[in-house]
């Protein structure tokens, strides 16, 4: 009997009857991964997924200079220059996370960080120094000052209808109902694709968009301590 339940093979002892456990997989998809990883100056900005750029203006490319994570992060972000992404889309009901690490410089007004609708749609934006979503009628300004020059991770998160905006992992603001998620165009850094409109002050790095499920689980959670991957 003690043979049965226990046998050695490679000089561990295995029980037959003792299984490992595996960490479930992450409902969704990922529809958007960059890293932002490249030479200084770069306007190779190109995802993980394969999407198409459009309108990436000059100013706009890698920074070595600040990066959480690997070798650079992009910014450059000013009046007049944005970047979008086309082909992602995200139904007005669909569970999605979009997120980003940002390097804030403490500049006055709305800053945007990811607009999913290029322009007049959802949008993760720091404004009066904290984190805040719009949501085509009106906005949900968080409690938590945004830091000034350091890395932080602020998300945005809709699961079973309601949104949820964290900032390093701390809920800021929630929201219940729809909204207007009718394109297929991300911008990132700006508010609106055709003028660069509420242009992010600072750096923006590992900017991660799932749809069809969240990356965290709709709540407060941990923030990540290693690059995304798909």
């Amino acid at each position: 009997i003690k043979a049965a339940l226990r046998s050695r093979q490679r000089g561990f002892l295995l029980n037959p009857f003792r299984f490992g456990s595996s960490t479930p997989p992450i409902p969704g998809s990922v529809v958007y991964l960059n890293h932002f990883d490249g030479e200084d100056g770069s306007t190779s900005l190109s995802d993980v997924t394969g999407k198409t750029y459009e309108l990436v203006e000059a100013g706009i490319s890698l920074k070595t200079d600040q990066k959480k994570f690997g070798s650079a992060s992009v910014g450059g972000f000013a009046s007049s220059r944005s970047l979008s992404v086309l082909g992602i889309p995200i139904a007005g009901d669909a569970d999605f996370t979009a997120c980003a690490w940002i390097r804030w410089d403490g500049a006055s007004g709305s800053k945007a960080i990811i607009s999913l609708a290029g322009g007049g749609g959802t949008e993760l934006y720091v404004s009066g120094g904290k984190l805040a979503f719009w949501r085509s009628s009106g906005a949900v300004t968080g409690t938590d000052d945004v830091p000034v020059n350091e890395w932080a991770f602020a998300a945005l998160e809709r699961k079973s209808g309601v949104s949820v905006t964290t900032l390093n992992g701390v809920i800021q603001g929630t929201y219940a109902g729809e909204y207007n998620n009718a394109t297929e165009r991300v911008n990132i850094g700006c508010w609106a694709h055709s003028n660069g409109s509420e242009s992010f002050g600072g750096y923006i790095d590992e900017v991660l968009i799932r749809v069809g499920g969240t990356q965290f689980g709709g709540g407060a959670f941990t923030p990540p301590t290693a690059p995304f991957s798909v």
